[in-house]
Formats: structure tokens, sequence, C-alpha cells
């Protein structure tokens, strides 16, 4: 007998990092179990009572295809269909703190991005210049000489993934 299936996806769109709820029917007493490949990822999916409840975290952001294939059983035929969806990056956050200075100390700059985050950040304060790779989500930067007074750091995360939009930030420390 021939079989349908159908795929779809709970929304359209994504950030990258979301989970995509994928609902694959198929006749309700169909048995076995569906392969879902989603780009180069393959999975494997149990029918349950006409249904598979799939879950997948997008990782990046992109373009998606999902193509679910039935293998049919003692009663139905093979069958397969598609559907799609589309992720888009995520806003990163970019958080400086500077660590209390005295004259003739070394100021400890640390920049935060969201700790999964890969790439690098840059800095400036005063004449200083500096870039970093990021390590569990954080650069430390050690900037000395600076003189007493007000110091403006300034900070640039650039990723190097296509999961989060690049970001900046700046902030303001007394020497």
């Amino acid at each position: 007998i021939n079989s349908q299936i159908t795929v779809i996806t709970d929304k359209d769109e994504y950030l990258a990092g979301e989970t995509a709820v994928i609902t694959i029917t198929v006749p309700d007493d169909a048995t076995g179990n569906v392969t879902i490949r989603i780009n180069k990822f393959n999975d494997t999916g149990i029918i349950l009572e006409g249904k598979v409840i799939y879950y997948y975290v997008v990782p990046t952001s992109g373009d998606f295809i999902v193509e679910v294939i039935y293998n049919g059983d003692s009663k139905y035929a093979k069958v397969e269909n598609t559907t799609s969806f589309t992720a888009s990056k995520v806003n990163s956050t970019v958080i400086i703190s500077v660590d209390t200075v005295q004259v003739g100390d070394n100021a400890t700059i640390i920049v935060t991005v969201p700790d999964d985050a890969r790439g690098q950040i840059t800095i400036n304060v005063g004449s200083f210049s500096g870039t970093g790779d990021i390590v569990d989500g954080k650069v430390v930067f050690n900037v000395s000489s600076l003189a007493k007074g007000s110091h403006t750091v300034s900070s640039t995360f650039i990723p190097s993934d296509d999961k989060y939009n690049g970001n900046s930030n700046s902030t303001t420390f007394e020497v």
C-alpha cells in the first residue's frame, strides 16, 4: 500500500542554538522507524502511533533541508518527504570589566562574550591596541603605563563562526 508522510517544523525561522521541533506523521498503523537527514546530519526516529517528534538543536545560521525517509513495513511502501527552515545568527553581547587601577599598576581588562563564542576580541585604550583569541567566552588583556585620569576602553567581538553576530562596546574607568 502506498503511504503518505508529512514533515513539518514548529517554525519556519530559528536563531542558531534554538531547538527545532520536527513532527513527522505516517499512517497510524505504520511500524518501524524513519531516517532523518538535516543537511549533513543523519539520525533515526522510532514511529509511535503514526508519529515521530524529533528535536534538533540548530547549530549555526543558514538554510536547512529536512529530508525524512520511511522505509516502509509489511503493509506500507517506502516514502519520503522534505521541508526546510532557515536560521539566523544570534545577537551577541560584549561586556567589559576593569579592575581598580592605581597609578603605576597594570590595568586588567576582561572582555566577555557568550561562553560558546569563537573568534577574536580587539580592544583599544589610550595608545594600546590588542587582539586576543576567545577562550571560554573571554579574553583578558593587561595594559601598562596608563596615566592618571579617565580612560575609555573600546572592544569589538569578531566572530569566526556562523552562530553569532559581532558586536562592540565601550566603558570608562579611572586610574
